[in-house]
């Protein structure tokens, strides 16, 4: 299973939801913000999805204070709080039995979809939670991707 942005809103089921995706939100106590974010991810050494990643830099939607058990996760990379906030999770996965879920928490703005960066670790993330190399898709990552996105500039 593939989630992106707010597909991770689990309202009352939140802790039912979160104990198949990791972490779950509720919006009556997650808490959120939209602006740049610095996507750190030095957590993830040796996870195909963030392989030659040490950093990214998007304009998107992080959210925080969610509900579930982060050990259960396998983070692949944070980013993205209030001034002295802990720096929230905003890529992971999670695997049970055969089974396997990838998170994004990017995905609020269409211009985060064009950045080529981004589609190359949704893309990787697609793969791995389908059991393929997470390569197999490659040759979609610069389809009408916008690259000024991936320097800082947002939308148009």
């Amino acid at each position: 299973m593939v989630l992106i942005h707010w597909a991770i809103e689990g309202g009352k089921e939140a802790p039912a939801f979160a104990r198949r995706i990791g972490l779950a939100s509720n919006r009556t106590r997650t808490k959120f913000r939209h602006g740049p974010l610095e996507v750190d991810w030095g957590l993830s050494a040796g996870h195909p999805i963030a392989r030659n990643f040490s950093s990214l830099f998007l304009h998107d939607e992080s959210y925080w204070n969610l509900i579930g058990d982060p050990a259960r996760l396998t983070l692949l990379a944070t980013g993205g709080a209030e001034a002295g906030e802990a720096k929230p999770p905003l890529f992971w996965t999670v695997e049970s039995n055969q089974g396997r879920v990838f998170v994004s928490i990017p995905g609020h703005y269409s211009w985060t979809f064009d950045d080529p960066l981004y589609r190359i670790i949704l893309l990787r993330g697609v793969a791995w939670v389908s059991h393929e190399p997470v390569d197999r898709f490659n040759l979609l990552v610069p389809l009408g991707a916008e690259f000024a996105t991936s320097l800082g500039n947002p939308g148009k």
